[in-house]
């Protein structure tokens, strides 16, 4: 049974190549074992391999008779020992095995602890209620104690070598040491386990070893910690580019407050373009953060830094993005609701940029708990995770071990869930009310395909880098970073110039224009612009041009 369960082993060993040439390992197995022990086929690997398998293997086997001459404590040698069982008389009615002289030295064992507890027992009467050895019974536990007390502390030569227990209760003794070289055992020695020595019987030279190398002796695995870090570089690149994105966004929103009453910066409520700018400033300052936690995880001993930069990451990221999109969106709706009024009711509807910065307001307040609930119930903190381990071919003691060191809490994937599902809704929020103005015929209000490109500019970022994160963020993480930091500083600026670039355009085209929203008059113009009726075709601009210049409702009610 023993050795079928070997057989199997060394098919596997094997079969994975642990067995090599450039594998140093040194397997031990019981000498016991017949010597064709693996010629049998019962494992998928031919006795061939398996003869192949097992050279150099080291035996150990019990030695049953001492061959040190010495005299055991019965006063016999070896050679006595066994003309006296020969002369036995019953010798020839019973087979013996190998082991008859352990029967012999056992005898002597329970024999010598016997004798010595008695002597306690005689020496210390009081101790032990006053018990003798035939006072012994198995529920006297003090007795059974002082037995093995005795048994353990026994030390005497025995025919089988010298005998000695550990404080478990195991022999130690003395082992045969063998090697099997290509189809032959050699003998290497014998091992003292009283002294903890190997007695060479021809030197160590006895030993064959693979490439006559030496193997270690136990277990001295050195493990070489490969970080998998996002290049510096790379990382400082990604962090100035977010970094010149802040003063493009002020100034920006310079220009918007400068020339609020300009008509094509007035037409896209310049109140609530403040929030479109401040929430890009907040993403790129999340890119910033993102960037420097790349940078620095890995150079940094205090945790609390790069734990610090991913807070900042997971704030404002949500935020800006809340920010921008709610801010568009809102206009979006505003324009939505007024050109509905228009097209289908006599009756106008107006709503203010105070409401429009109320519904920004409930979108900050959903983000504001989700995030608080995260960091109080499940906190980030750093985390370490082995990507690879793996043996160097030139020395197997010696591991790589790839690991990479990220932000993480317990229930990422849910926080980012719920998260993930807020902006989604918010998108599709604005994908609808960007169709419903499709056919606003103004040219400064009609920001659909503007408002569509934004939403999938950051729905690519959605989809391409959520799978990058799983598929490369843990084998190549720089590759990953610099796509990753990349396009959300593309859809960040791509963000704000197709919002803003084009009315700046127009309003440097226009600039002596402005909007006298007292009357609604423009100042510089001589037509009149009704949002007030529609024709068959959704055209909702009626020129007049001998008559006075009035703007009645699209221009001066879309941002009061």
């Amino acid at each position: 049974m023993y050795s079928s369960k070997a057989r199997l082993v060394f098919c596997w060993a094997h079969k994975l190549g642990f067995l090599n040439e450039t594998v140093e390992r040194v397997w031990f197995i019981p000498g016991f074992y017949s010597m064709n022990w693996w010629n049998y086929n019962d494992t998928h690997c031919t006795p061939a391999e398996l003869k192949s398998a097992i050279n150099h293997v080291i035996l150990t086997d019990t030695i049953n008779l001492r061959t040190d001459g010495k005299r055991a404590i019965s006063g016999v040698t070896t050679t006595q020992y066994m003309e006296n069982l020969h002369r036995w008389p019953t010798i020839n009615k019973y087979k013996s095995n190998s082991y008859h002289p352990y029967g012999y030295d056992t005898a002597w064992a329970v024999a010598l602890s016997l004798n010595a507890t008695l002597n306690e027992l005689q020496a210390n009467p009081a101790k032990y209620d006053n018990k003798l050895l035939e006072d012994f019974t198995y529920n006297n536990s003090k007795m059974s104690e002082l037995i093995k007390k005795e048994m353990f502390a026994l030390y005497f030569e025995g025919i089988t070598g010298t005998v000695k227990f550990t404080a478990t209760g195991d022999r130690t003794g003395t082992l045969t040491v063998l090697q099997r070289v290509d189809n032959t055992r050699n003998f290497v020695g014998i091992y003292d386990g009283i002294k903890d020595k190997l007695n060479y019987t021809g030197g160590s030279a006895n030993f064959h070893w693979n490439r006559r190398k030496v193997p270690t002796d136990g277990s001295q695995i050195i493990n070489i910690i490969i970080p998998l870090e996002v290049n510096f570089t790379a990382a400082l690149i990604i962090a100035t580019l977010s970094l010149l994105g802040v003063p493009f966004s002020l100034t920006i929103l310079g220009i918007n407050n400068k020339y609020r009453n300009i008509r094509s910066i007035k037409v896209s409520s310049p109140t609530v373009n403040i929030f479109i700018c401040v929430g890009a400033i907040f993403m790129y300052l999340a890119n910033i953060s993102y960037s420097l936690y790349q940078a620095v995880k890995y150079q940094v001993t205090d945790p609390i830094i790069p734990v610090v930069l991913c807070e900042i990451w997971k704030w404002f990221l949500p935020i800006g993005f809340t920010l921008s999109m709610g801010a568009i969106f809102s206009k979006a709706f505003r324009i939505y609701v007024i050109y509905a009024s228009v097209q289908g009711k006599p009756r106008r509807r107006k709503i203010s940029d105070r409401s429009l910065m109320k519904l920004i307001g409930i979108f900050l307040l959903i983000d504001a708990i989700i995030l608080s609930l995260w960091s109080i119930i499940d906190p980030l903190r750093m985390i370490t995770t082995v990507v690879e381990s793996k043996p160097s071919v030139d020395n197997p003691d010696v591991t790589h071990v790839k690991q990479i060191y990220y932000c993480s809490s317990s229930y990422l994937a849910y926080w980012m869930l719920v998260l993930g599902t807020k902006e989604t809704i918010l998108l599709l929020f604005g994908m609808i009310v960007a169709y419903g103005t499709r056919n606003v015929p103004y040219k400064d209000l009609n920001d659909a395909r503007l408002t569509i490109t934004i939403v999938y500019n950051f729905a690519v970022v959605v989809v391409i880098t959520g799978p990058l994160r799983f598929a490369l963020d843990s084998i190549i993480p720089t590759p990953y970073f610099i796509i990753d930091g990349s396009i959300i500083w593309i859809s960040i600026t791509v963000m704000m110039s197709i919002i803003f670039l084009p009315k700046f355009c127009r309003m440097q085209k226009v600039k002596d224009t402005t909007i006298d929203l007292t009357n609604g008059t423009n100042k510089s113009q001589s037509k009149e612009v009704d949002y007030s009726h529609g024709n068959s075709h959704g055209n909702a601009i009626n020129p007049k041009p001998k008559e006075a210049p009035v703007i009645h409702l699209a221009v001066a009610d879309v941002s009061n």
